[in-house]
């Protein structure tokens, strides 16, 4: 009794360590298998939800490589804040544009970092009600010119989590 007690115990230790290598990011964890019973079975179903996690994780990492490369290469300038007017990111043209690091933007709001009145007052009315918007606007960087800023709500499962601001030259 006593040897199946502690065989028991060491087997729920090292699937409670699988556990805890998946719960920090390890989607490589595995429990091993051992003799049948209910701990075998917890085993498997462990097994087969990290698999299923490490197949979810992996698609999104790619979603979001794909996702920054079309940002980076875009033409047009792009700035995404969350609601209370924190910049998401900051595009490649946008940052050149406005002499900016990308991602030392981040993180901070979108007023003390772009400095523009007329995008700042498009995002702050699109925060405030939601309502995508178009407006040409001019910047002055090393030369004038003018764009049509195209402002609309960052929408996060159905509902507004912040503002999209797009530059087209």
């Amino acid at each position: 009794m006593a040897l199946f007690e502690w065989g028991t115990g060491r087997r729920v230790s090292e699937l409670a360590e699988t556990v805890r290598r998946l719960s920090a990011g390890d989607y490589s964890a595995r429990a091993q298998a051992s003799t049948p019973g209910a701990a075998d079975e917890l085993g498997a179903a462990i097994n087969g939800l990290a698999e299923r996690v490490e197949t979810q994780v992996r698609g999104l990492s790619h979603d979001r490589a794909q996702l920054a490369s079309v940002l980076e290469n875009m033409v047009e300038g792009v700035v995404a804040v969350n609601a209370a007017g924190t910049i998401l990111l900051v595009n490649r043209a946008l940052a050149v544009l406005f002499d900016l690091d990308a991602g030392a933007a981040q993180g901070r709001p979108y007023v003390e970092v772009l400095r523009h009145v007329q995008i700042s007052r498009l995002l702050s009315a699109v925060l405030s009600d939601g309502i995508a918007r178009v407006e040409e606007i001019t910047v002055f960087a090393r030369e004038e010119r003018q764009f049509e800023a195209h402002g609309g709500p960052l929408l996060l499962q159905g509902s507004p989590a912040g503002a999209l601001l797009v530059l087209h030259d």
